[in-house]
C-alpha cells in the first residue's frame, strides 16, 4: 500500500482488482452452495469450512510460528527462507488433505465416494515439496561455493581467465 501526501493509505490497482476477483468468487460459491443445496448441505458446508478457517488460524498458524522460531534459529540464513516455506507449504497440504485423510464424508454403500489412497497421495505431494526444497538448497549452496572461489581466483579485479592474458 501506498501512502498519499498526508499520511493516508492509498490502494493501488492490483488490490482493487484482487479485491473484485476475490469477492466475486466468494459470492460465486455461496450462490453455488445455496442453489444445490440438497447435493451440498450448506449447514454441513459451513461447518466444514468454520472448522477449516478455525483449524488455520488455530492450528496451522502457531504450529508454523512456533517451530519456524524453534528451527528457524537453528538453520543457516541463506537456507532458512525456502527452509520455512517448505514447512508453510506442507502444513497446508497436511491441514487441507486431513478431511480426505480421516474419511470424512465415505460412504460404506458408495465406494466412489474418497476411492484413493490419500495417504499415499499427500506423501507424494510432501515429497515433490522437500525435493524442490532440497534441490534449491543445493544450488543456492553451490552458487554460494562458487562465488567463493571466484573470489578467491580473483587477482587484483581482474577475471581469472584474464589474469594470463599478455598484456
Amino acid at each position: 500500500m501506498n501512502q498519499d501526501r498526508e499520511g493516508r493509505e492509498e490502494h493501488g490497482r492490483l488490490f482493487w482488482a484482487s479485491l473484485v476477483i476475490g469477492w466475486t468468487a466468494i459470492g460465486f460459491g455461496v450462490v453455488s452452495v445455496l442453489d444445490h443445496a440438497g447435493a451440498t448441505h450448506p449447514f454441513a458446508f459451513t461447518a466444514y469450512l468454520l472448522g477449516a478457517v478455525a483449524a488455520h488460524d488455530f492450528v496451522l498458524i502457531p504450529m508454523v510460528l512456533g517451530f519456524g522460531i524453534v528451527v528457524g534459529r537453528r538453520i543457516p540464513a541463506r537456507v532458512r527462507g525456502p527452509f520455512l516455506a517448505a514447512m508453510v507449504v506442507s502444513g497446508v497440504l497436511v491441514l487441507a488433505s486431513y478431511p480426505a485423510l480421516r474419511g470424512f464424508g465415505r460412504l460404506a454403500d458408495n465406494p466412489s465416494l474418497l476411492p484413493r489412497d490419500y495417504v499415499a497421495g499427500l506423501s507424494r505431494a510432501l515429497s515433490v515439496v522437500w525435493a524442490a526444497t532440497a534441490a534449491l538448497v543445493a544450488w543456492r549452496i553451490r552458487r554460494r561455493r562458487q562465488s567463493r572461489s571466484f573470489a578467491d581466483h580473483d587477482s587484483g579485479g581482474t577475471m581469472p581467465d584474464q589474469a594470463n592474458e599478455v598484456r
